[in-house]
């Protein structure tokens, strides 16, 4: 039960630094700065990096945007356009 136990609180502990270290470099953006942001990106590879990495950084949930869809999206435009 002891070894369960210190398992239980090795295991919360690398969560919550992990957590941490997470939250201290996040750094909170507009819907209208993403917005402006993913317009910028020139080619639809840049478009995808940019929505894969806002997905990363859990802007779906931040901002309730859907970028499951519009990463599905992008990925069917590039294998209907190669």
């Amino acid at each position: 039960m002891l070894v369960f136990s210190l398992i239980i609180v090795y295991n919360k502990s690398i969560l919550t630094k992990k957590k941490e270290y997470i939250m201290s470099n996040f750094k909170y953006k507009s819907f209208e700065e993403i917005s402006k942001e993913f317009q910028d990106c020139k080619t639809v590879f840049d478009k995808l990096d940019y929505a894969k990495q806002l997905k990363k950084d859990a802007y779906d949930y931040v901002l309730d945007l859907d970028l499951d869809k519009l990463i599905i999206r992008l990925q069917n435009q590039i294998i209907i356009n190669h």
